[in-house]
Order: structure tokens, then C-alpha cells, then sequence
């Protein structure tokens, strides 16, 4: 190859650069914050995003992830200062505590009714997971007390267990009644004999064995699986 064509190639190869990055530079950055806890959810996410951005190449979507344990708290920070993300995905508990600001943009039409300002996403069901091996003398069961709101997702089903129908219908007050208060005096009796941790350490318990039941999410079967327990039930 001659000077002269060494010159040429590498001046394309300078334009073609020059070109992509361009093109790059040129698109219209969107800031995602999420929250995930679980590597198969962030790997279905980032496919999501990944299908996205081939579908509106003009966009690049440039994500945070957050923790349960601090990503409230960061979320407020951020929106005060006026540096939050375009998007984020919240948990149901939070949305009405940001959205008094407001906070929220109205969605747009051809993506809702003109009036939400946020879209259901991902819904996890929680369910009575316990171990057939508690007959031996292990405690009831673990209630997650990390923060608030989860006590408050622990705690309903079960008041709900025991009779009473709070929150399960309209107005609330007409559940405020003697059915409650006879459940969570059941729930008050029973107490005792669980043990309160957070989320993720008592799911670990209830793997070891060292608790008998658990509220908790589809989470559960992966972990039970690498761990080879054959002991839960539903």
C-alpha cells in the first residue's frame, strides 16, 4: 500500500469515527433510576432498555440503580436539589409522599388516560411460605421490621388470618371494629414467638430451618433451589 492510500484509509477511518461518535453525542440523554435486588430482574431490565434504545436510536437511556436500604433517601436529595432522574421506578408505598410535591409529570395519552402519573409495572405477590420440618419446635415464623411500610405489607395478611378485613375494602373505617381488635390481639399473643429481622435475613432463616414460616416473594424459590431445600411449602 502506497503513502498516498495509507493517507486516505486512515483519514476514512477518522471520519467513520468522527461520524459514530457524533451521532452518539447527538442523542437525548433520559436518567432512569430503579430499584432491583435480584440479578435476573436487572438482566431483564437491561434487555428492555437494550430493545429500547435499537428501537429510538436518537435516545440513550443512562441508568442508576438504587438499594432499598438508601435509594429513598437519594430520591429525596435528588428531587429537592433538582437533579432527579426522568424516570424512576418506585415502590407503590412511596408514590403519594412524592407526588404531594408534585413531583410527577401527567403520562401521555397514547400511554395512558390522560390523568395517571404513573404506570403499574411489576407486581410481586407474596405468599405463607413455611417449612414442613417446623413440627420439630421451630419458632412461628419472622416479621420483617426494616422499615415502615414492609411492617405494614408483614402485618396485614396477617390480621387478615385472623378475621378482620382492613384495607380490603371501602371506607376504611367500617373494618375498624371488633374483628381488628380481636386480631391483633391474636397477632399480639403470637408475637413473642417470631423473630424480626430484616427481609433478606429472615429469608435466609427460613432456609436454614431456624424459622417455620415466612411472608415473602418468588424470590424464594431460586434461593431455595441453589441451596437444594426441599422443605418449603406454599
Amino acid at each position: 500500500m502506497t503513502s498516498s492510500m495509507r493517507w486516505i484509509v486512515l483519514i476514512c477511518a477518522w471520519c467513520m469515527i468522527m461520524i459514530g461518535c457524533a451521532s452518539k453525542d447527538d442523542r437525548q440523554v433520559v436518567t432512569f433510576w430503579h430499584f432491583w435486588s435480584e440479578p435476573a430482574q436487572r438482566t431483564a431490565l437491561d434487555a428492555l432498555v437494550e430493545a429500547f434504545e435499537r428501537q429510538n436510536p436518537t435516545i440513550d437511556v443512562q441508568q442508576t440503580v438504587l438499594s432499598w436500604a438508601d435509594g429513598k433517601a437519594k430520591l429525596q436529595v435528588a428531587f429537592n436539589s433538582g437533579s432527579g432522574p426522568d424516570v424512576v421506578h418506585l415502590g407503590g408505598d412511596w408514590f403519594d409522599e412524592f407526588d404531594s410535591a408534585p413531583l410527577f409529570e401527567v403520562i401521555p395519552e397514547e400511554h395512558g388516560n390522560g390523568v395517571d402519573r404513573a404506570l403499574r409495572w411489576l407486581v410481586n405477590a407474596r405468599a405463607l411460605v413455611y417449612d414442613e420440618r417446623r413440627s420439630t419446635g421451630l419458632p412461628i415464623g419472622g416479621l420483617c421490621v426494616s422499615d415502615p411500610h414492609n411492617v405494614i405489607k408483614r402485618v396485614l395478611p396477617l390480621l387478615w388470618l385472623n378475621g378482620s378485613r382492613l384495607y380490603q375494602r371501602l371506607p376504611v373505617s367500617g373494618d375498624l371494629n371488633d374483628s381488628l381488635a380481636e386480631s391483633i390481639w391474636s397477632l399480639m399473643i403470637s408475637s413473642p414467638n417470631a423473630i424480626r429481622d430484616r427481609s433478606r435475613q429472615l429469608d435466609e432463616q427460613l432456609l436454614r430451618g431456624q424459622i417455620g414460616s415466612l411472608l415473602t416473594g418468588a424470590w424464594i424459590v431460586d434461593m431455595a433451589r441453589r441451596q437444594n431445600n426441599t422443605s418449603l411449602r406454599v
